[in-house]
């Protein structure tokens, strides 16, 4: 059964992943990867300029004399490096213990209880900078690792907000993604007003992301009039935001979110540049193919599909230096 791409999306994350679509099981290889080769013809953001008669003769090639689904894996990558985009991926299934369970987590997963948190401190006793690290918390537990990432993040916020005059200092350099929803919910009021950025499919297929009454999420029918989850002194005050070369994926959509936002500037290097959108499709022997389906556009109209370039690059340090230095300059032209 498939499912409305924007109906899952807030729910489902797989380094933004927007729907899991069970296949057929087919086990004879070139049907596998036939399978594979349709879901890409018929999903992937490229799939109108690709040559797909050359590639799906490279992809067959290779797999003639293959006996199991798993011989397609080098030719399902191929197709995805020909494809031009490198958001898209393929994830092996999880191989099973002696005892008949399967070893590990998901791929890209953090077992639960295990996940980083944001943290944060005072700079010079009136910045409040906090820390976002990724999120990737997939299956069992879950829903509980991305709801206590949220409560982390609001706590950390309102414990510095009484000192945060001068405003906020979001450091993203290590965000490597996972789920984007508890991050920009737990930054709420820091945002400014809705939409704070879109999914965009197609020519004239957007999806905002906005407010609702169950919290941010992207919806063309949010309820109107909905506040900030929660209040903050200090929410309206400057924000710099430091991003790098492993800010990727939701990272870069969270910095996406906050700019157009009145009085935020970034500091830094250019980020990972996967600020898409993707569709996983769990496979027959229970690998799962993600296909970037969708590009995003923040507040002021401007669309991503590449790094995101900071406003002042400058790198480590320097970068921290600047950050603190622009907010106090701010903050000085403000008294």
């Amino acid at each position: 059964m498939r499912f409305c791409i924007f109906a899952m999306i807030a729910w489902l994350i797989a380094s933004l992943s927007v729907s899991a679509i069970a296949t057929p099981r087919d086990t004879d290889p070139a049907a596998y990867l036939d399978n594979a080769l349709d879901l890409l013809r018929a999903r992937h953001i490229n799939r109108a300029d690709a040559d797909w008669p050359s590639i799906e003769a490279a992809a067959r090639a290779p797999i003639r004399n293959a006996k199991t689904t798993s011989d397609t894996y080098p030719a399902i990558r191929t197709v995805l490096a020909a494809l031009g985009e490198k958001h898209s991926f393929l994830v092996e299934p999880r191989q099973p213990t002696a005892s008949g369970s399967a070893t590990g987590y998901q791929a890209g997963s953090t077992p639960p209880g295990r996940i980083p948190l944001p943290t944060g401190i005072v700079i010079r006793g009136h910045v409040g900078a906090i820390w976002l690290p990724s999120l990737n918390s997939l299956g069992e537990g879950g829903q509980a690792a991305a709801a206590g990432y949220a409560e982390a993040l609001r706590s950390a916020l309102q414990a510095l907000d009484h000192k945060a005059k001068c405003g906020w200092f979001v450091d993203l350099r290590q965000n490597g993604g996972g789920n984007m929803w508890p991050m920009l919910n737990g930054l709420d009021p820091l945002l400014g007003e809705a939409p704070f950025g879109h999914f965009v499919a197609g020519k004239s297929e957007t999806q905002p992301w906005v407010r609702t009454a169950d919290g941010i999420a992207p919806s063309s029918n949010a309820a109107s009039g909905v506040t900030p989850g929660f209040a903050l002194k200090h929410g309206n005050a400057p924000v710099a935001v430091l991003i790098g070369p492993q800010t990727s994926s939701s990272g870069e959509m969270v910095a996406i979110a906050l700019l157009g936002r009145p009085n935020v500037r970034t500091f830094g290097a250019p980020s990972a540049g996967l600020s898409t959108a993707n569709e996983t499709h769990l496979l027959s022997d229970g690998a799962t193919l993600a296909i970037t389906v969708m590009t995003v556009r923040d507040r002021t109209g401007k669309d991503y599909r590449g790094p995101i370039v900071p406003d002042e690059e400058a790198k480590g340090e320097s970068a921290e230096i600047a950050a603190v230095e622009w907010l106090e300059a701010r903050c000085a032209q403000a008294e």
